[in-house]
């Protein structure tokens, strides 16, 4: 996708477990700008013993449940499930799985995974234009979704990944650490998302000069911004440039 601000993107062979662990130590700096969950200090005579003891129970409790909340990764994907996507969704499946799993040996063993799902398809695709799939640290769950999603819709080469985006808004994200991966072979509608050497045709866009999506598109990628979600793009062919 042409922008001013291109997204980082990988390419298409699934993550090696250095760019993973990159990409978590980016999400955990996100942590580093919290503040502490220490009380300001008491303005005149020290506390007696009892209020001590409690503050220091209190204090105890809320960094035990920083602690927890730290160690558990919202982990997104954000797919292209068109038709065209059949070339390259049973890569994409693999990639998907070998991230899941080493992700959660990262944080293992008192981290927890969430794992979400977002498939999108095109504006002729009516109420299949978004398939959601909502959080959950159940893998084999996530697993059996993901096997059953089909490759099917779309009425030209760029898709709706900006609906796409707006989805990935409506999972329950909880986590401190927040990822999603986009994997998709063609861009959003709209001319500002590519350049004009890819433009091949009404076959390629059908809604060139759409200019509902870039207000859209802004405000899916300032939301992400606004809640420290990292996106991360994988390049699938040179149409996601």
């Amino acid at each position: 996708m042409a922008s001013q601000d291109k997204p980082e993107s990988s390419s298409a062979r699934p993550p090696t477990t250095a760019e993973l662990q990159r990409q978590m130590r980016l999400a955990e700096r996100l942590l580093e700008e919290q503040k502490g969950f220490a009380p300001a200090p008491r303005k005149g005579k020290d506390p007696d013993t009892a209020s001590t003891s409690a503050s220091l129970d209190s204090e105890m409790l809320r960094a035990t449940a920083r602690a927890k909340l730290d160690k558990t990764v919202d982990l997104a994907f954000l797919v292209d499930v068109t038709g065209s996507a059949r070339n390259f969704i049973d890569v994409a499946r693999k990639q998907m799985r070998e991230i899941v799993h080493n992700v959660r040996s990262m944080v293992a063993p008192l981290g927890t995974v969430r794992v979400g799902m977002v498939g999108f398809r095109d504006f002729c695709d009516g109420d299949r234009r978004i398939e959601p799939f909502q959080f959950t640290s159940d893998v084999g769950e996530f697993e059996n979704f993901l096997g059953r999603v089909k490759c099917d819709g779309g009425g030209d080469a760029c898709e709706d990944v900006v609906g796409g985006l707006e989805a990935l808004q409506a999972l329950t994200w909880t986590s401190k650490i927040k990822i999603a991966y986009l994997i998709t072979h063609t861009p959003p509608h709209g001319k500002r998302f590519y350049l004009d050497t890819q433009n091949s045709g009404s076959n390629w866009d059908k809604f060139p000069d759409i200019p509902s999506q870039h207000g859209a598109a802004d405000s899916a990628l300032q939301h992400l911004v606004k809640n420290e979600i990292q996106l991360v793009c994988v390049k699938v062919e040179t149409g996601t440039e």
